[in-house]
């Protein structure tokens, strides 16, 4: 049996424009994106991921600022699940604070946090693992979503890897 998988990619998306430096205007696509291209690159993504048997939360583009504080996507969950370990990868060295909440469709918006008192941190570095704290609520029903929010952040990107069984 697979082990299932739920990606969180997320990068900042700002619209300001880049600040004028030599050669930014041939980087291929431009800065920023547009939503459109944000929504077409996720769709993409997801449907390369998903073809291998894994869940894509959600993926924005590179931006040169911070990742912004918020919910920054969810995932339905198709079959029972248990939260056994998360890895974070950054392409810079940066701190991030993310809670993880789970519900239902019946109580949406309400949510309950996985991860109440000890988050998922990484702090001034490039990469970050763990298993979960004794206050997380591990097992995830099947029909359940996971929804993830960032606290805090100085990354502006990163991914999120939750590893379930």
């Amino acid at each position: 049996m697979s082990i299932p998988k739920i990606y969180f990619i997320a990068t900042a998306v700002d619209n300001t424009p880049p600040p004028q430096t030599s050669g930014l205007s041939e980087c291929k696509g431009g800065y920023p994106l547009t939503p459109a291209e944000v929504d077409q690159n996720f769709r993409n993504l997801q449907a390369a991921v998903e073809s291998m048997g894994d869940f894509v939360v959600g993926i924005n583009i590179r931006s040169y600022y911070a990742i912004q504080p918020g919910l920054k996507g969810y995932r339905v969950f198709p079959t029972n699940a248990k939260i056994i370990d998360w890895t974070l990868l950054s392409d810079q060295s940066g701190s991030i604070e993310i809670e993880l909440l789970k519900g239902n469709y019946a109580d949406f918006p309400t949510m309950t946090s996985i991860t109440p008192i000890n988050r998922i941190v990484v702090t001034n570095a490039f990469k970050g693992t763990g298993v979960p704290q004794p206050d997380w609520l591990t097992d995830i029903a099947a029909g359940e979503f996971i929804a993830f929010k960032v606290i805090s952040s100085t990354m502006t990107r990163m991914m999120l890897d939750i590893r379930t069984q």
